[in-house]
């Protein structure tokens, strides 16, 4: 959970990044990209696979990925071109490269996203909570359609465990093709159908289902 370079110090429970004890701000995808790199390495980490660890899907752009690699570097203080901490491997991925010690064992799990919901191509991050899914735009995904009601359900996100109900909706919610009367859980690989939208549940990759290189 705590991994120490040089005098950089990763703390995945809490989750932050110090230097010397002082905080370094770092944004959370980039704290993950950290995270992820820190438990690959010396091996480097494809494209594809951090795309489809941070925003759940391959689909994301290279340049959502290299920004986070320009906001991790900046923190860090170090040079694409002669890298002391992340190493472009290029046609593949990135790498960390420094020296690192695990002051205790590394869990990725408090800086994984609690699941998702996938609309197509659309990719909806779920977060802590209640997660409301509806025709209004104060709910997190949006569906525009008169078969939805303006907060048609919700998908809650609890410490251990993660649920949908419907809130009353005059069509109703569907989970695996049947109606729903009360909250019930959900289970990676689910089908929601809302109206016309068919979401699908995914929930978040610990380390032992995590692809390996």
């Amino acid at each position: 959970m705590r991994v120490r370079f040089d005098d950089f110090l990763l703390d995945t429970d809490t989750p932050a990044l110090t230097r010397g004890g002082h905080d370094r701000p770092l944004s959370r995808k980039a704290l993950q990209l950290l995270a992820i790199l820190l438990e690959r390495r010396p091996r480097a980490a494809a494209h594809e696979e951090l795309r489809e660890e941070l925003w759940s899907t391959a689909s994301s752009s290279r340049r959502s990925l290299s920004s986070l690699v320009t906001e991790l570097r900046k923190v860090l203080g170090d040079e694409a071109r002669e890298p002391r901490y992340i190493k472009t491997v290029h046609g593949v991925g990135y790498a960390f490269c420094g020296n690192a010690n695990d002051t205790q064992p590394l869990k990725l799990d408090s800086l994984l996203p609690p699941g998702s919901l996938m609309w197509g191509e659309r990719c909806f991050i779920l977060v802590e909570g209640a997660n409301l899914i509806g025709r209004t735009a104060d709910c997190h995904v949006v569906i525009e359609s008169p078969l939805v009601s303006r907060h048609h359900a919700c998908v809650r996100v609890g410490p251990k465990s993660v649920s949908v109900e419907d809130l009353g909706s005059r069509n109703g919610t569907l989970l695996q093709g049947k109606r729903i009367a009360k909250s019930t859980p959900l289970k990676d690989g689910d089908l929601l159908n809302v109206g016309p939208a068919l979401l699908l549940y995914c929930a978040p990759k610990g380390p032992a289902t995590r692809r390996r290189n």
